[in-house]
């Protein structure tokens, strides 16, 4: 997932043997709470029943340029249907290889979709490893520190002020809210400096 992480999945007993092998070399690691091996080959029987789902929806090319977790690469015409879905759950996803894709194309916002930033980090990692200057604004939708519309609300005003063009009316879309008339008198412009009382003593 980024430049000194891995992850590394199948049988639970070998998954034990190589902990045991990691302590043992003081490799700092952990077990993910999960209770399937996705994107290894111990998924292999829902290959043929997932494909067969998949093939009742219409896929699309994307109308913005998407760097396949399974290549790393851009996505061409007619690449992403209902076999590379399929494939995404024996195959591993190679995050590194794709993020440094979508960086050299120039995008400088990066927006995590998910419970917690996590790849926000992971990506800072890669960028840094690149040799380019970090000038990227990174914004996440939510964090488990934080509620959620607090901070889905920031990063809305932090991707507004980097000059994302906002659907305001479908963000709002289901609320209650009026409209309020600001003053329509010209500001006087005038600045007043706060000043710091001296307190003897």
């Amino acid at each position: 997932n980024g430049i000194d992480k891995i992850v590394v999945g199948g049988e639970k007993d070998k998954l034990d043997k190589l902990a045991e092998v990691l302590l043992s070399e003081n490799i700092n690691h952990r077990k993910l709470l999960v209770d399937r091996a996705f994107h290894t080959s111990l998924m292999s029987p829902a290959i043929e029943p997932f494909t067969e789902f998949l093939s009742s929806f219409t896929f699309r090319d994307p109308n913005i340029p998407i760097s396949l977790n399974l290549t790393g690469d851009v996505a061409l015409e007619g690449q992403i249907n209902a076999s590379y879905w399929a494939q995404q759950i024996i195959r591993p996803v190679l995050f590194k290889k794709s993020f440094e894709t979508i960086s050299s194309t120039g995008r400088s916002i990066f927006l995590e979709i998910g419970p917690r930033p996590v790849l926000i980090n992971y990506g800072k990692e890669i960028i840094k490893n690149m040799n380019v200057n970090d000038e990227n604004l990174w914004v996440s939708s939510m964090h488990s520190k934080r509620p959620e519309s607090l901070e889905l609300s920031n990063s809305i005003g932090r991707l507004y002020c980097a000059g994302v063009e906002l659907d305001w009316n479908n963000l709002y879309s289901g609320s209650r809210f009026t409209k309020t008339a600001l003053a329509n008198y010209p500001f006087q412009k005038q600045t007043l400096w706060a000043i710091k009382p001296h307190i003897d003593g």
